[in-house]
């Protein structure tokens, strides 16, 4: 009887842990939106995608990159629906590091008022997460308990991708499409879905050398023939400017060594501002090795073959070291790797504590640290991030070198 009090009050706290801290997440929004108003900070991605169609609509395609109309149409939205007050950030227009094919949806949206419009866009945001999370366990033909869904699916990445108004839904739906159609052996199409990750090209660094090394060809192809699709549709949407104003954006605006992004350069960032040059730099070095040496580590036990019952694990390995080397890997990124810590777990690489410790902790950092400053909460959340994503690494490399599943 004891042992069973004691299990189920370990039950509680799984699903009474992820609802304290959603809770405090709603309070959060309540408060920025009170103090803040739209656009300003909330929905600040959505800013820049409204903006985007709303260019597209008046000026053609081909304009969505021009930085003084992207600064004239988001300050607009700024100054109708934001509440200026002393935690208001100084107005910086976001630059458009995207191909111009991922703005083609936001025509639709520009037809609707700023504020329904990202109302809207909210809805299917929480709506499409949850709703195609529970329709791939469904097909893999599983169920995850409560206590292992809830915290993962209220994880600080799903959360802020959804207050920001960033649309990388569109990554979690061609990740998991992906792994469905590799595991039905139908690589072609598989590849054909993996070419919708350009909508973030840096999460390919790692998957495409491995396909070449697992020798899966009919996946690059498709992978290939997609990305060139989506690169072609974008030059007759915006011409020249389809490659040009990417670039500009990627060369120009300092990114890549973000203190708010989930890579290991955030982390030197970071340290950066407490230590001597040379410390973070040596951190940061020493943190990429180890990184490398969980991947080749993992592999190795499986002699770098892409096994097709286990495929969803394989990609976590790839994903997560990726957002870990990868530059400007921002949090909402981290995304696709719901479903793949879900699988991990039904396949026994992970246990419920490692899915619980990954989506409730960063979380409840952020909001803790956000009563004293957001900027700070994102950048300390940021760095938690960084040594759940080392150290879930680490806990998959060792589980498959011990047990070298096939």
């Amino acid at each position: 009887m004891f042992l069973d009090n004691e299990k189920n009050r370990g039950s509680y706290l799984y699903v009474a842990a992820p609802i304290i801290a959603l809770f405090g997440f709603i309070i959060f929004i309540l408060w920025n939106y009170f103090n803040r108003g739209l656009f300003e900070y909330i929905g600040i991605d959505y800013r820049l995608w409204y903006s985007s169609g709303w260019i597209a609509r008046e000026y053609g395609f081909s304009h969505i990159y021009d930085q003084a109309l992207q600064s004239f149409y988001q300050s607009q939205l700024v100054d109708l629906f934001s509440s200026p007050s002393k935690w208001s950030m100084p107005f910086w227009p976001l630059p458009l590091p995207y191909l111009s094919i991922f703005v083609l949806p936001m025509l639709g949206l520009t037809i609707i008022k700023p504020v329904q419009g990202f109302l809207i866009w909210t809805v299917i945001n929480t709506i499409g997460t949850i709703i195609y999370v529970s329709w791939f366990q469904r097909r893999m033909g599983w169920s995850v308990p409560k206590k292992v869904f809830l915290p993962v699916i209220i994880s600080l990445p799903v959360l802020l991708n959804i207050l920001f108004g960033q649309i990388y839904l569109l990554l979690l739906v061609a990740l998991g499409e992906s792994l469905i159609l590799i595991r039905k052996e139908r690589l072609f199409e598989a590849g054909l879905w993996l070419g919708l990750l350009l909508l973030k090209p840096q999460t390919l660094i790692l998957i495409i050398p491995y396909l070449v090394i697992s020798k899966k060809y009919r996946i690059l192809l498709g992978t290939f023939i997609s990305s060139f699709g989506l690169i072609l549709l974008s030059f007759i949407l915006s011409g020249k400017q389809a490659f040009l104003g990417p670039y500009r954006v990627i060369t120009s605006w300092p990114v890549i060594l973000a203190d708010s992004s989930v890579n290991l350069l955030s982390l030197a960032a970071n340290i950066s501002k407490f230590a001597s040059d040379y410390i973070p730099v040596l951190i940061t070095l020493i943190s990429i090795l180890i990184t490398i040496y969980f991947v080749l580590r993992y592999f190795s036990a499986q002699q770098w073959n892409l096994r097709l019952d286990h495929v969803e694990v394989d990609f976590l390995v790839l994903y997560n070291a990726t957002c870990l080397i990868a530059p400007h890997a921002n949090i909402h990124m981290l995304l696709p790797l719901v479903i793949l810590l879900l699988t991990a777990y039904q396949k026994r690489y992970l246990t419920s504590r490692w899915l619980l410790i990954w989506g409730i902790t960063p979380l409840l950092v952020f909001l803790i640290t956000s009563i004293g400053s957001i900027g700070i909460a994102h950048n300390i959340a940021a760095i938690i991030q960084v040594l759940m994503s080392v150290f879930i690494l680490y806990e998959l490399s060792l589980v498959n070198t011990k047990v070298k599943l096939t």
